[in-house]
């Protein structure tokens, strides 16, 4: 341990002096043992007040506990990234910091409520902080004739088994906002996503195309991952770049995403390149297309005229399904709610020119639209866009804005207007360009 910090009177700052500027006095820094029982916080506290330490007392214990990952807990070394400490490995230092205060509140990697009733601590609450279950805080408010309401009752969003749940699973708690969330204006009033009053705009990708290489195969696991900042940034802000009357402004849109086909070497590509298992804002289903959204899995009841009925993943009410392909002859009039809006992916980097997604969506008997670019841009020469530029699209679409903002938006803009020089050169059957485009 070391000494304290203040050890004269030339080293005494007067109160004025501390707070010049502030609304309170910094704080003090005293390093010591937190399980030695030869450490007295109380004698320090009154060496820099400069008062007897019977006049002196520790309100509440804060305390940021050592989660275990590089630092060692209770005797024990740290486990590494994917590694807490466990509750047990918490005693001591829970033990020691019980008399030092009528009130704790600890942050912990791993729930310790039970932990701490068992070491003595009394009014104990525990609530989840992060929804993939790495963080925890739990309060103890002390002795019933100190505080007798009893424990805290927070109003939480999720509960700490669920908490628990989802880090054994690396997934996360998929638990809508609670009642007094959105009577503050939804999650965006507590800095998180802004909610859309749309139903949430679904979108499939169907990963089960044969890729030309390897390189196509990251292509596409790259443009996937693209595809997750697409929807987050869809649904934390309106999207942007429209010019439509304040009125009419965009709003944020709720994406509904799915990853269909989620088998093979993109999968496994993307599980080891681009961290795919923790892609928690998406479904990831290894089932085809049809068998996830069409009914019977072979689009055989058509009875739309913009798709063909499906079953919801969930085993909900049907859903239209809309297969994007750049060859399809009839165009994409809107993009609207309740519709599964399946994008191929596939990048087929030495066959350019080849139509992919227009053979697979007749041959599923589902009804094939293609997006409006040449109607609204004209100058657009490649009618091909990346995975997550087609879904861009779609977002902007769905929040509100004409298909040319919507267009404008979205697409890159060298794609807008000027050719790119790499397209007057001659071209072999192994050439290709850097990222490749999707069929979409």
């Amino acid at each position: 341990t070391s000494e304290d910090e203040v050890t004269s009177e030339d080293e005494v700052t007067s109160e004025d002096e501390v707070t010049s500027g502030l609304l309170a006095p910094p704080p003090r820094i005293h390093e010591a043992d937190a399980t030695s029982q030869s450490t007295n916080w109380v004698a320090n506290a009154s060496a820099w007040l400069r008062r007897r330490p019977d006049s002196v007392g520790v309100a509440a214990v804060v305390s940021n506990l050592p989660f275990g990952r590089n630092v060692s807990v209770g005797g024990k070394g740290g486990g590494g990234k994917w590694c807490t400490a466990d509750a047990d490995a918490y005693v001591p230092l829970l033990t020691a910091l019980l008399p030092v205060a009528p009130r704790h509140a600890f942050v912990s990697g791993t729930p310790i409520a039970e932990t701490m009733r068992a070491c003595g601590y009394e009014n104990v609450c525990e609530v989840p902080v992060c929804r993939f279950g790495r963080i925890f805080l739990a309060v103890a408010m002390g002795a019933d004739s100190q505080w007798p309401r009893g424990p805290l009752r927070p109003a939480v969003n999720f509960t700490t088994e669920q908490a628990t749940g989802a880090k054994a699973t690396r997934e996360y708690v998929r638990n809508p906002d609670p009642e007094w969330v959105e009577a503050m204006g939804g999650s965006v009033a507590m800095g998180g996503s802004r909610r859309s009053a749309k139903p949430p705009l679904r979108i499939a990708i169907d990963t089960r195309y044969d890729q030309d290489s390897q390189r196509a195969v990251r292509s596409v696991a790259k443009q996937l991952a693209e595809c997750i900042g697409v929807k987050r940034r869809a649904s934390k802000n309106p999207m942007t770049g429209s010019e439509e009357e304040p009125g009419d402004a965009p709003t944020p849109v709720d994406v509904d995403l799915t990853f269909a086909g989620w088998r093979g070497v993109v999968a496994a590509h993307a599980a080891d390149h681009f961290n795919a298992d923790r892609w928690s804002e998406v479904r990831k289903d290894p089932r085809d297309v049809e068998d996830i959204f069409m009914r019977g899995g072979d689009g055989s009841d058509d009875d739309g005229e913009d798709g063909v009925d499906g079953k919801d993943p969930e085993g909900g009410a049907p859903a239209k399904v809309v297969y994007l392909s750049p060859d399809a002859e009839e165009v994409l009039e809107d993009v609207e709610p309740g519709v599964v809006y399946v994008i191929g992916g596939i990048v087929d980097l030495a066959a350019r020119g080849v139509a992919w997604s227009l053979p697979k969506a007749n041959a599923l008997g589902a009804c094939a639209r293609r997006l409006p670019v040449r109607e609204h841009l004209p100058l657009v020469t490649n009618q091909i866009l990346n995975i997550d530029t087609a879904m861009k699209v779609l977002c902007e679409r769905y929040s509100g804005k004409e298909w040319g903002d919507a267009l404008r938006a979205a697409l890159p803009r060298r794609q807008q207007g000027e050719r790119p020089a790499r397209f007057n050169r001659p071209r072999t059957a192994g050439d290709g360009d850097g990222d490749g485009d999707a069929d979409a």
